[in-house]
């Protein structure tokens, strides 16, 4: 059992940072406090508002396992290649699933623990009616699935890349796809089975009322998803055994898809990267824009081709690509706005530029231009894109269609468009200053994310308010970074990165 030493370095490692403690703590509490507000605001309780409440906690943990185990799991080996220590690994007598094990199991026992923490609070809701003991006991054991994929994803993607970005956002849209596509085709077509849909048909199927007559799909499901995960941990060991001691350079198409796109920033409204150089160095730091296109072409063209097969279904469905794509590129805005500053800290790059006679406010708003002429037009895209396509493949091959369905779909695609853009700028902001003030990415991500998504919608818990709150939450965010950003960045820039944040 050559892989508990790497389990005992990981937890020892975890063991010294206050966050591994914290995280716990907030999790339950974020958990309990929303249940209590929701009780407070709801004062006539009964059997249908338990079954609410345990709705809403139980979407929240899918969510939260999802994002836990990509966090802690997709940086681990990419982290170890960065810094050169892979290959000190290598020369005990670890083997490459030795290695993977041991970061695999040392990321599961923290994410579980900081798990179980909540799985009280979901509970709660048996108390109050309206959920029985199997749906309770289906949706726990669904979400240790739907973590543990999430963390063998990680993992994967982690095995054979090296920048935290790449693994990040490569882990998402991994996840994305091995559940989004089976849970489309379901939602367009009921003859496509849907445990299929791995961690999210035994989610869907865990909170039916009648699962216990449908027993099957939700252990197909079940068994289709620990399957995967058992596959998946193979091919991340098989893997890195055979990339471990290679280069990392990509090979050169995907190189030419990472490859930053510059000369944006002017025709969106900022700076011109020729005359201004924060935006030039700013564009010259954000890469795989093509990546982004791609996948906005492929969501495209997939849903063209659901409308053009199933007619009024599909243009659902594709409303539906777009809704999860969007949440997609918001997780990529974050992603991408905590790097710059981030990498320039750890290879002290940014003491430099902070000596030059330009200002630090002039440094940020280079990193905004270039951020906002990145996101700008893929999001516009993204707005209308999807019911577009899906309605022009109704309307050619289901002629009779009257296409007055794509019109609630254009005006939210114009409410959804304005609210990206203010969660953008918030993002942004709020990535910029974590990323300069946290030394590990995943973190800085963590946090960016759950400040500018997470917080609105559980505002959403208190009538009126919750719906404003969605506005607020990302003007505060947004005034609070500005103002860290340009009063502490040339404080923050001057401090060593502690032995605690290196780890």
């Amino acid at each position: 059992m050559h892989w508990l030493p790497v389990i005992q370095r990981e937890l020892q490692i975890a063991a010294r940072r206050r966050s591994t403690y914290r995280q716990r703590v907030m999790v339950g509490g974020i958990a309990a406090a929303a249940m209590m507000v929701f009780i407070l605001f709801n004062p006539a309780i009964s059997a249908q508002s338990g079954r609410e409440l345990f709705r809403l906690m139980a979407w929240a943990m899918f969510l939260y396992s999802l994002l836990e185990g990509m966090r802690e799991t997709a940086d681990t080996l990419a982290q170890e290649r960065r810094e050169g220590t892979l290959h000190l690994l290598f020369l005990t007598d670890l083997r490459a699933w030795d290695i993977v094990l041991g970061k695999l199991g040392a990321g599961a026992i923290k994410s579980f623990t900081a798990l179980l923490s909540a799985l009280p609070i979901v509970a709660l809701p048996l108390w109050l009616g309206g959920v029985t003991m199997a749906e309770c006991g289906r949706v726990m054991l669904t979400l240790a699935v739907t973590l543990a994929f999430s963390l063998v994803s990680g993992i994967l993607i982690s095995s054979f890349s090296k920048s935290a970005f790449v693994a990040l956002i490569g882990s998402a849209i991994f996840v994305l796809l091995v559940m989004l596509i089976p849970t489309v085709l379901f939602w367009s077509s009921s003859s496509w089975p849907h445990w299929i849909a791995g961690p999210f048909g035994m989610f869907n199927h865990a909170m039916d009322p009648l699962a216990g007559l449908l027993a099957s799909s939700f252990h197909k499901a079940t068994f289709y998803s620990i399957l995967l995960c058992a596959v998946l941990l193979w091919l991340s060991g098989f893997i890195l055994s055979r990339t471990w001691n290679r280069e990392s350079s990509p090979s050169p198409l995907f190189a030419k898809l990472l490859k930053p796109t510059t000369g944006l920033s002017e025709a969106w409204g900022g700076q011109s990267a020729e005359t201004f150089p924060p935006t030039w160095l700013a564009e010259k730091s954000l890469p795989a824009r093509r990546i982004l296109w791609l996948l906005l072409a492929a969501a495209s063209g997939l849903s063209f081709v659901l409308g053009a097969f199933f007619g009024t279904p599909g243009i659902i469905s594709a409303f539906i690509v777009q809704l999860i794509l969007g949440f997609l590129i918001k997780f990529w805005v974050a992603a991408l706005a905590v790097q710059p500053l981030n990498l320039a800290r750890r290879t002290g790059a940014l003491e430099l530029l902070l000596c030059t006679p330009v200002a630090p406010e002039a440094w940020v708003r280079g990193q905004m231009d270039a951020l906002r002429a990145y996101f700008a037009a893929p999001g516009a895209v993204l707005a209308f894109g999807p019911a577009i396509c899906g309605s022009l493949g109704s309307a050619f091959f289901f002629p009779k269609s009257s296409g007055e369905e794509i019109v609630p779909f254009m005006v939210y695609g114009v409410f959804w468009f304005l609210l990206f853009q203010l969660d953008m700028n918030a993002l942004c902001y709020t990535g910029l200053w974590f990323g300069l003030a946290e030394a590990q990415t995943p973190r800085a991500v963590t946090k960016t994310l759950f400040r500018i998504m997470v917080l609105p919608w559980l505002t959403l818990l208190i009538p009126l308010l919750g719906f404003l709150g969605l506005l607020i939450w990302p003007w505060a965010w947004m005034a609070w970074s500005s103002k860290k950003l340009n009063t502490q960045l040339k404080e923050q820039a001057g401090k060593p990165i502690s032995e605690e944040s290196k780890v």
